[in-house]
């Protein structure tokens, strides 16, 4: 079977798990003790591995399983989390994002996983401390990769469905629209706007009631479309502010430091096209402020 019709699919969904998983380590790594992304962490790592499995991204599909493999062991109690494993994990993000990306590129997924997939499987850390509950593991959330699933574009989105949150359930009645197509549909409402400007100006002169009320009725319908089309353009500030806990968990440690990063309103939308250009700022900002702004603890 044909899977390339899936890949445009596959790169978005797994890109955003991955971003997910980034945001999720560095979160863990602050509270190990936090259950909820523990198994988020997991359902992620599992996810990633039945979509390559479906899409036959062997190295992807394995290389997930290994992480998902180590999260297993922090879920079900056997081990705690520590630094150790967030280095591992993040690393295995990395590689994942960038096979992901070749993907995307008419690659074949394809990367050097061996010595990270050894150091995921032999890697161990110290003694789980006591006062910390085990976490049992949802009854049938560890098969093989690949086992039981069938191909195509529902074994993507079923992937993708199990890895939801109850509060995330929302997600799923949503649709991705490429963004040429929202810049389309709203040029096209503003020429809508202006033509029927252009018709009122002709209605003055006619002077006729049935066509000015029926330009008014218009003109109320437009300014919805109009609104409803903008708020299409809007995206929370969660979707650039979920790499800026890793951004900083790696300048602190490269520079000794020790930071502690909150962020407040990642619920908040604002145009797409305004997020991208905050990016690349927000980040100069935070290196500058770790690097130049902050002390070491001495």
């Amino acid at each position: 079977m044909d899977m390339s019709q899936y890949k445009d699919l596959f790169v978005s969904e797994a890109m955003e798990h991955l971003n997910g998983m980034g945001d999720a380590v560095v979160s863990l790594e602050k509270n190990p003790g936090d259950t909820e992304t523990i198994h988020t962490l997991f359902r992620m790592a599992h996810s990633l591995k039945g979509m390559g499995a479906s899409m036959e991204y062997h190295d992807i599909a394995d290389l997930a399983h290994a992480m998902e493999d180590l999260m297993h062991k922090v879920r079900d109690g056997r081990w705690s989390f520590d630094s150790g494993a967030a280095d591992l994990l993040l690393e295995g993000t990395d590689c994942l994002i960038a096979m992901v990306k070749d993907v995307e590129a008419g690659g074949t997924g394809s990367g050097d996983i061996a010595d990270l997939k050894r150091r995921l499987a032999a890697y161990a850390p110290g003694p789980k401390p006591e006062t910390r509950g085990g976490v049992v593991p949802a009854e049938g959330e560890h098969p093989p990769a690949g086992h039981g699933r069938e191909k195509g574009e529902d074994a993507v989105r079923d992937a993708t469905d199990r890895t939801l949150l109850p509060e995330q359930a929302e997600s799923r009645q949503t649709v991705r629209v490429r963004t040429g197509v929202l810049d389309t549909l709203i040029n096209l409402t503003g020429e809508l706007i202006t033509n029927k400007n252009r018709m009122s100006n002709i209605a003055r002169e006619l002077g006729s009631p049935l066509l000015d009320a029926s330009l008014a009725e218009l003109s109320r319908l437009l300014r919805g479309l109009h609104d409803e089309v903008l708020k299409v353009r809007l995206t929370p500030f969660a979707t650039i502010a979920e790499r800026l806990p890793r951004t900083v968990r790696d300048l602190a440690k490269s520079s000794g430091k020790e930071v502690i990063f909150t962020i407040t309103g990642k619920e908040i939308e604002l145009d797409r096209g305004i997020l991208e250009e905050l990016s690349d700022p927000l980040l100069h900002i935070l290196r500058n402020a770790v690097d130049h702004g902050l002390e070491t603890r001495e």
